[in-house]
């Protein structure tokens, strides 16, 4: 159905989370960062919330598949798009491409 729910480690049940507009395509937590997530939607981005799904920012126009957080190093975050692979080392303030030396790399084929 496109919706997200979070339940926190002192929460009786789960809230819907209210994400920005367009179904989900992938979601993922940073584990280095407690209360971090990353959710790309179906032509509407990618978006990071730091406060557990309460708030989010766009850090990606576009269309995004898949989003990967680093869970060695800190803010190191890999995201593709329908025809990019990206890497941010800061959390998704600025992004460098890393598709170029990929072969075979459709969208929903690319696994972070």
């Amino acid at each position: 159905r496109g919706l997200i729910a979070r339940r926190g480690p002192n929460d009786a049940q789960w809230t819907m989370v209210k994400t920005p507009a367009g179904g989900p395509n992938c979601i993922a937590a940073d584990v280095l960062r407690p209360g971090r997530f990353y959710v790309t939607l179906k032509e509407g981005g990618l978006w990071r919330s730091d406060d557990g799904g309460e708030n989010w920012k766009n850090v990606i126009d576009g269309d995004a598949h898949w989003v990967s957080p680093d869970m060695v190093k800190a803010n190191r975050v890999v995201v593709n798009t329908p025809n990019r692979v990206l890497v941010s080392l800061d959390a998704g303030a600025t992004w460098r491409e890393m598709s170029r030396a990929l072969p075979y790399r459709h969208p929903r084929n690319v696994v972070c």
